[in-house]
């Protein structure tokens, strides 16, 4: 009886997990699309950084992506990723590590957070490009 209610509650535990790992991809994916039509340098990139939290560029030889990080390490997909790692495509060169769960547990803690810093830091780029463009001095055209 016990061993049941344990693997039932371990099943459990899985379940919500893939459920918080598929809201977090949805977040990831909404702020990629957000930088993708600004800039996606890492250096941009690094503007939006908050308590750990970042987007960040991982690369191999055969191509790249832009992932939601912590402390460097890629949020998994699959829970069975947890605190493991992998070559990007294969590529022995480039190694990426997933969180562990607690690290997605911290993030899916301090997600507004972040994503109120990366609305703050949007509103400041859109404000210092409009008093930029003001600088620009008229020209006559004729």
């Amino acid at each position: 009886m016990k061993l049941e209610k344990l693997l039932e509650k371990s099943e459990e535990v899985q379940r919500v997990t893939q459920n918080l790992l598929e809201r977090l991809e949805e977040v990831e994916d909404a702020l990629i699309k957000v930088v993708e039509k600004i800039n996606t340098s890492s250096e941009f990139l690094e503007k939006f950084d908050y308590e750990g939290i970042g987007l960040r560029w991982k690369r191999s030889n055969v191509g790249g992506h832009i992932y939601l990080t912590y402390r460097g390490k890629v949020i998994p997909v699959k829970p069975s990723n947890l605190g493991k790692g992998r070559y990007l495509h294969g590529d022995f060169n480039s190694w990426i590590d997933f969180c562990t769960r607690e690290e997605v547990l911290f993030v899916a803690h301090n997600l507004r957070a972040y994503c109120e810093h990366f609305q703050k830091v949007l509103n400041t780029l859109e404000k210092e490009t409009e008093e930029a463009l003001e600088e620009i001095p008229e020209v006559e055209i004729k």
